[in-house]
């Protein structure tokens, strides 16, 4: 008799995940699986649906079809006989267990750097003061930042306002990262400053998800790659199947017209 062996349940499980805008499809039954602790790298063209899919795990965007669940909790809806959207309360509750890195640092413009990292601390969280200004410092030093805690995102270049961004988003204490094209918006000088943050901040083991372009990083950093195309996942696997050996003729033909970084 085969032994069968038991795998742990994934960090997150997606199933049959449909969104449009209007009359036009933008995720098409997509299925993946987030074990815990993996890096999962979603890569593809332009408008292929990868920012929209990150943004649905964590109810950013709303879903018409399918599911996403995070440790056996359904994400923005809850499931009776058919789905039923959380009040916003509730919906705000399950953000906080994932921290967001947008691809334009969306910093305040009016508060200095330790100000946007304590914000969410303070406002949704609810930690006292002392508490969350002296966690903010220790992120801001754990980025490189140390020394500009008190200045504002205008006195900062693009790649300190992202690598601000990257602290407040682990100022939550999230279970699960996610970020959307964190490189996207630099100069290239400043791309390998945050990328070297990045990888420093999942090489502690936080369940990740990162949509980029920079193929490059994408295998650098993955332990799953995901390809999507026209809305749908053409292909996944470890980054060593997609990127060296890819089945589908769509995936060789975008790694072919793309430069790793």
């Amino acid at each position: 008799m085969t032994e069968q062996k038991n795998h742990p349940a994934p960090a997150i499980s997606v199933r049959a995940l449909g969104k449009s805008y209007g009359d036009k499809p933008v995720l098409r039954d997509v299925s993946m699986d987030v074990d815990e602790g993996a890096v999962t790298v979603i890569v593809g063209r332009s408008g292929s649906g990868k920012s929209t899919l990150l943004r649905c795990l964590n109810g950013l965007e709303s879903i018409e079809s399918g599911s996403v669940v995070l440790r056996g909790e359904p994400i923005g809806y809850k499931l009776t006989n058919r789905l039923h959207q959380l009040p916003s309360r509730e919906m705000s509750q399950q953000r906080q267990k994932f921290g967001f890195v947008f691809q334009n640092f969306n910093l305040f413009s009016n508060m200095t750097a330790i100000e946007n990292v304590m914000l969410g601390p303070l406002r949704v969280a609810r930690r006292p003061k002392d508490v969350a200004r002296r966690e903010a410092v220790e992120l801001l030093r754990r980025v490189g930042l140390g020394d500009r805690c008190e200045a504002y995102p205008a006195r900062l270049s693009g790649g300190q306002q992202q690598r601000v961004a990257i602290a407040r988003a682990l100022a939550m204490k999230p279970s699960v990262l996610l970020m959307d094209e964190p490189t996207s918006a630099l100069d290239p000088e400043m791309v390998a400053e945050v990328e070297s943050v990045i990888k420093s901040v999942i090489g502690d083991g936080m369940t990740t998800v990162v949509v980029t372009h920079h193929i490059g990083f994408a295998a650098d950093i993955a332990t799953h790659v995901v390809y999507m195309d026209d809305g749908r996942i053409v292909e996944q696997g470890t980054p060593e199947a997609v990127f060296s050996s890819p089945e589908s003729e769509r995936t060789r033909q975008f790694l072919s017209a793309v430069k790793p970084n």
